[in-house]
């Protein structure tokens, strides 16, 4: 899985990035970036964020639910996908 800046559907910037819940070292780091991106880029519709697990195992529904509201993602802007 390739994780980075690609375009999007309709001209769309998308930014994807890989992580896991449990991840205590770069993830966190890397979510907060997101999470500041997004406000950043709040009047800008044509940018997406998505955060993609690479632990589905372990990545339940509803820890992808409590990381998304820790770093207080807006689902229309910035998807993080429950794998089942």
């Amino acid at each position: 899985m390739t994780c980075g800046c690609v375009d999007g559907p309709r001209g769309q910037s998308v930014d994807r990035r890989c992580f896991f819940t449990c991840c205590t070292e770069s993830c966190p780091q890397i979510s907060a970036s997101l999470a500041r991106l997004q406000k950043e880029l709040a009047d800008e519709s044509d940018v997406r964020l998505v955060s993609l697990t690479v632990d589905p195992t372990n990545d339940t529904p509803q820890k992808l639910d409590q990381y998304a509201k820790t770093y207080q993602a807006v689902a229309e802007r910035w998807n993080i996908p429950a794998r089942e």
